[in-house]
């Protein structure tokens, strides 16, 4: 373990020299067009994670590997109203297992998102692939683990179409209202470069893999509302989700979460000198009713974090919850705490370590890792979605 562990930190050099890859790679439009005037202009942003995962399962062998997890988006604003977005990922297809011990290995590259969007300020409208705006705590709850089990509700991987519409003014911070109709990605870009992982077929199931657009997503989402000096975020959404061929009811989701920052030491004179220092809370919880369009299974989710930032530094505690019930087979309760310390290097650089303690099908173990981020951008307007780590 120490010898990986030892590898991983030697992927310092190695990240920054990918990151510069991708983006020299980048057409030098993209370099040109960021501060000018002229129609179209082209950004990018890349964010490229090196870590290594260490797997001590209670009854099992301990496994290891070293993966590679990079994210490239390219925004082409056409006007002032029209552009085109397209997310492009690099992350391993297998998930790590006990006795397993893998460097960079099974790795697949595919369009995670690739839509065209339509704006005046007010009303925005996407057609195309993107992931659906039900819930938030799979792409903002921190640390290395934190997202392990609550990811499993993101609604990504979705053709389709949505619509926002952004309420009053922002005297109490943003308030937008979306709805969007979608269906799973059967085309070719479900599939992955170098490590393929397979189009996905009407054969394979699932919810929202339906011969249409029958699935749909309501939401409520505030930003920005000012409590005292501190902000708070929250949103509320509901989903159905159409069932495949192996369905007999169509999975009916809600949701609600929050996350609240709270400025602890914010002056500028404190900020120049790297002081500032923030508190942030998240909460969400979830509920999914008919899950994966089958009568009367159900899954409950539970999430909580809190985050502790003072100038370069960062300190993350998570706490998630899963219960899935079956009629016909025993209740299983899946949880999973963390921790999680990062740096922030002058160069965008961020260098993390995590622990958790996971208990997954009634099986418990440890996971250590280590990880480090690189992100480069040309591009104002781009924003992965996710955290650094």
């Amino acid at each position: 373990m120490r010898n990986s562990i030892r590898m991983a930190a030697q992927a310092c050099a190695a990240v920054s020299s990918l990151s510069m890859i991708l983006a020299l790679a980048t057409p030098a439009a993209a370099q040109s067009a960021v501060g000018d005037s002229a129609w179209p202009k082209v950004g990018t942003e890349t964010q490229v994670d090196f870590e290594y995962d260490h797997l001590s399962p209670k009854h099992d062998r301990d496994g290891g590997a070293l993966n590679i997890q990079a994210g490239q988006q390219t925004l082409i604003e056409l006007d002032n109203r029209w552009s085109v977005s397209n997310l492009l990922t690099l992350q391993p297809m297998q998930s790590l297992q006990p006795g397993d011990h893998r460097v960079l290995a099974d790795h697949g590259l595919f369009a995670e998102e690739l839509f065209a969007r339509w704006n005046n300020q007010r009303v925005n409208i996407k057609v195309g692939k993107f992931a659906q705006n039900f819930a938030r705590a799979w792409y903002l709850t921190p640390g290395l683990y934190g997202q392990d089990i609550v990811g499993d509700y993101a609604l990504g991987e979705t053709l389709g179409a949505e619509a926002q519409v952004m309420l009053g003014d922002e005297t109490f911070g943003l308030h937008q209202v979306s709805a969007s109709a979608f269906m799973a990605d059967r085309t070719i870009l479900s599939e992955s470069l170098f490590y393929n992982r397979g189009r996905l077929t009407r054969d394979a199931g699932g919810s929202a893999n339906t011969s249409g657009l029958k699935s749909f997503v309501v939401s409520y989402d505030a930003t920005n509302v000012p409590v005292g000096h501190a902000a708070l975020d929250y949103q509320i959404s509901l989903a159905s989700l159409g069932h495949g061929v192996d369905g007999d009811k169509d999975e009916r989701r809600g949701s609600a979460g929050f996350n609240f920052n709270i400025p602890l030491n914010g002056s500028v004179e404190e900020t120049l000198r790297g002081r500032f220092s923030e508190l942030r809370l998240l909460a969400e919880a979830v509920r999914i009713d008919s899950a994966d369009g089958i009568s009367g299974q159900r899954r409950d989710y539970l999430i909580g974090a809190v985050e502790y930032q003072r100038g370069q530094w960062v300190f993350d505690l998570t706490a998630s919850d899963r219960r899935s019930m079956d009629p016909f087979a025993p209740a299983v309760h899946d949880k999973l705490q963390s921790v999680a310390i990062g740096y922030s290097l002058p160069s965008d650089m961020v260098v993390a370590v995590g622990l958790a303690h996971e208990v997954i099908g009634g099986q418990d173990g440890i996971l250590v890792g280590l990880q480090v981020s690189q992100t480069l951008t040309t591009c104002d307007r781009c924003l992965i979605r996710g955290r650094h780590y």
